[in-house]
């Protein structure tokens, strides 16, 4: 069990560690949504680290941040909506005005 939660961590860490920002978002590049978070992001100024659903370690890396997190916030408790965004220890299922007005008070500009 203590291997187990080690590795969880380290893999946690390392998707951490190999970007600037904090941010890490995982969508479907057709979806409204998609386009919307990116719009804003970029237009921001926010660095991100971006999978798409067609990226090979899509799934890999959704799951092990999912273990990580287990609960998001935003349009679904339970990561119902893409994009699925992580900044800062939190997670946000979906992207709409809500979510774009906490991300903008409390994460500023990564």
């Amino acid at each position: 069990m203590k291997r187990k939660l080690v590795l969880i961590f380290l893999s946690f860490f390392l998707v951490f560690q190999s970007v600037d920002a904090e941010m890490i978002v995982f969508s479907t590049p057709s979806s409204v949504m998609h386009k919307d978070l990116i719009s804003f992001l970029e237009t921001s100024n926010h660095s991100y680290k971006e999978y798409l659903s067609s990226n090979e370690s899509f799934l890999k890396e959704l799951m092990i941040l999912k273990k990580e997190i287990r609960k998001s916030e935003g349009m679904s408790k339970d990561f119902r909506y893409y994009p699925i965004i992580f900044i800062n220890g939190k997670a946000f299922s979906g992207f709409n005005k809500e979510i774009k007005k906490i991300i903008e008070e409390n994460y500023g500009e990564t």
